[in-house]
């Protein structure tokens, strides 16, 4: 999955041990069996068996025997072997297949760069419901790269992503619904899918969250669930959202105006030297 060319923030593929055993007790099978090494993949058998599958026709086969060619797994690498065997799949349109050459048009492997056969593959491939060729699709749409800028396009393609569960893709919707781009404005719809992003772990989810939730924009205001959001991703770059929440606290808006609460917030973005919040430090001491 290719990394998007975008960011939005609300502030714009075992275990060994060993131990002496006391021949007397009994081991616990369950726990004896989590211990146990799992075996290294046999890749020269794997790649046997698909290939004559491959060879009968069979599409999902032919997308196995072509990455491995592609790996060199179980065989050894050969780029237009597995260019031919990932072309096969995908006349049968095995979406894996399609969405692997979207890949190598895009980086120029193996055959020459070409978006716009890039976005192609993509298309076919997410038709058929890849979703990590949904969002290439829509990051694709959202920066023309390929195919004419579109950002409505782009919320298609990310929103059929979203529904699948792919938490970049969430949060790069939530953003468009924040900043309607491709989409009408729509705060609720933006928190719904800073939630869902979130949830998975997202830490820029859980920052809009939090500065969502504390200034009520799509949702009620709650301080408790703003404040868990923000520890949730306090280890990104925090200092632009530790400076909006001293800002909530200092203006006192949907929540109880708490200067000291500001002062710690501001405190904090101003120890990573955003100059925001040292100047707004610096008017709360002149404002004493």
């Amino acid at each position: 999955m290719r990394i998007p060319l975008i960011a939005v923030t609300v502030v714009c593929a075992t275990l060994t041990a060993c131990a002496d055993k006391d021949a007397s007790i009994e081991q616990p099978t369950a726990i004896a069996n989590t211990l146990q090494e799992e075996p290294a993949p046999d890749h020269a058998a794997n790649f046997a068996e698909n290939l004559d599958k491959a060879k009968s026709g069979d599409a999902i086969a032919q997308h196995n025997v072509g990455v491995a060619y592609l790996r060199g797994e179980g065989v050894e690498a050969n780029m237009a072997q597995a260019l031919t065997w990932l072309q096969l799949a995908a006349t049968q349109n095995n979406s894996d297949a399609c969405f692997s050459l979207g890949v190598l048009y895009e980086q120029g492997r193996g055959v020459p760069r070409s978006t716009a056969a890039a976005v192609d593959w993509y298309r076919q491939a997410a038709e058929g419901g890849h979703e990590d060729a949904q969002f290439n699709l829509g990051v694709q749409y959202l920066n023309g790269d390929g195919v004419s800028r579109n950002a409505k396009k782009a919320a298609h393609w990310y929103y059929k992503a979203a529904e699948q569960g792919l938490v970049e893709a969430q949060f790069l919707l939530a953003g468009m619904y924040r900043t309607g781009l491709g989409v009408d404005r729509d705060d609720k719809a933006a928190f719904h899918w800073f939630s869902k992003s979130a949830e998975q772990g997202h830490k820029g989810a859980a920052f809009n969250l939090s500065l969502m939730s504390l200034g009520a924009v799509g949702t009620e205001f709650n301080e408790e669930a703003g404040l868990i959001w923000y520890r949730r991703g306090a280890d990104l770059d925090e200092a632009p959202a530790a400076f909006e929440i001293g800002g909530i606290f200092e203006r006192g808006k949907h929540v109880s105006q708490d200067i000291k609460a500001a002062a710690h917030w501001y405190q904090r973005a101003a120890d990573q030297d955003y100059e925001p919040a040292q100047q707004a430090l610096e008017a709360l001491k002149s404002a004493d």
